[in-house]
């Protein structure tokens, strides 16, 4: 295996090409269990239908776990908004007609995303949320069994060679309602400060999903979004994120 071809660096994982194969390397505080979830969630999103790299095997290199799939060639939606700035808005539109093809499918033995995100509630308490008041919205709302990425942006769609896009990284996917997931995606374009991405993206979603009360039901969740997202923030991502969490 050759691994000497970086081709993505996140916290904690670092991702490379080997010959028609990826292998993306976990840290060493991974535990078995969330680098199998993580492969398990990757396969689920496959059996749904949906264009994913595929699972090849789980590998362990000393301390470290790592997962093996196929590479699919291409350029990231990142990559090509930044080249093309002048598409922003094209590319927002695809953006989010690729999610609602997420959220057409079941996301049957996926992890619950209302447990997620009472999880993500406790640990707000900490940031002086009310977490009452987010249980609350949380349990006013209906309950749905969508697919959900957890973590869909620009840089997690593919634009393959062949002209089709591709979905990667389903660490964080769920089983459960559609629009909270939708407001991650939102509160992405807000960490990054880019509030006109966040509002051109929101525009499209709500307009491609043809239901006029979608943009209200997402701003709605943005609270429980931001509890879901403030664990795994970091400094400067959760100074933007506060504001939110504390909006109820």
């Amino acid at each position: 295996m050759n691994l000497d071809r970086v081709i993505a660096v996140r916290t904690q994982k670092t991702v490379y090409k080997d010959g028609d194969s990826c292998v993306k390397v976990f840290g060493a505080d991974y535990s078995a269990a969330d680098v199998l979830s993580e492969a398990l969630c990757l396969a689920r999103a496959a059996e749904a239908g949906l264009r994913v790299p595929e699972v090849r095997e789980t590998i362990t290199a000393g301390r470290k776990r790592a997962i093996v799939t196929e590479y699919i060639a291409g350029r990231s939606l990142a990559e090509e908004m930044k080249k093309n700035p002048r598409k922003e808005r094209e590319y927002l539109a695809l953006l989010a007609r690729l999610q609602l093809e997420i959220h057409e499918k079941r996301g049957d033995g996926l992890p619950k995303l209302s447990e997620k995100i009472a999880r993500g509630i406790i640990r707000a308490k900490e940031y002086g949320a009310n977490d009452a008041a987010l249980f609350a919205l949380l349990k006013s709302l209906p309950e749905k069994e969508n697919f959900c990425h957890g973590d869909f942006n620009p840089s997690n769609v593919i634009s393959a060679e062949d002209g089709e896009a591709a979905l990667l990284d389903f660490s964080h996917a769920a089983a459960g309602d559609p629009l909270i997931d939708a407001a991650v995606t939102y509160l992405y374009f807000e960490i990054k400060n880019a509030r006109g991405a966040a509002e051109t993206y929101l525009e499209a979603y709500a307009n491609k999903s043809g239901e006029e009360s979608v943009k209200a039901e997402i701003l709605k969740r943005l609270p429980l979004a931001a509890a879901l997202l403030v664990a795994r923030a970091n400094e400067e991502e959760r100074a933007r994120l506060l504001p939110v969490l504390k909006s109820l």
